[in-house]
């Protein structure tokens, strides 16, 4: 945290804040490290977006609890829907197959999360200047 705050990406311009974008795989529920990093960068006069997944309903109470208070903005990705996941699961195992006979590093990254393109596309929509 120190690192971000000492940067030049700190010292924001008169017209606005920096923007900085946490993406993580999990849900904010079960994830007070990213709860923590965001509420600091925000505390320190950062715009600041969390991008995090909705796949577990019991970690829903404390996301909506945590969602009541935090002054930052979150996005969440609905993975719930098993048409979805199935779909997510599918492209998957098709990138893991395809990393296995191919020198090809991407297939790797979507291979190894189902999540991963969904996190991908939804933080390309979210403009920053930082993204963690």
């Amino acid at each position: 945290m120190n690192v971000v705050a000492s940067s030049s990406l700190a010292r924001a311009g008169p017209s606005r804040a920096r923007r900085v974008c946490i993406v993580t795989p999990g849900q904010i529920g079960s994830n007070p490290r990213v709860v923590k990093e965001a509420q600091a960068l925000h505390d320190a006069g950062f715009d600041t977006t969390v991008i995090a997944m909705r796949m577990l309903d019991r970690v829903e109470p404390r996301d909506q609890s945590l969602m009541r208070r935090i002054p930052w903005r979150l996005k969440r990705i609905d993975l719930r829907s098993r048409w979805r996941w199935r779909g997510l699961r599918v492209v998957q195992m098709a990138m893991r197959a395809a990393f296995a006979v191919s020198p090809f590093g991407r297939a790797a990254e979507v291979g190894f999360h189902a999540s991963t393109l969904a996190l991908l596309a939804e933080a390309l929509r979210t403009p920053a200047d930082l993204y963690i």
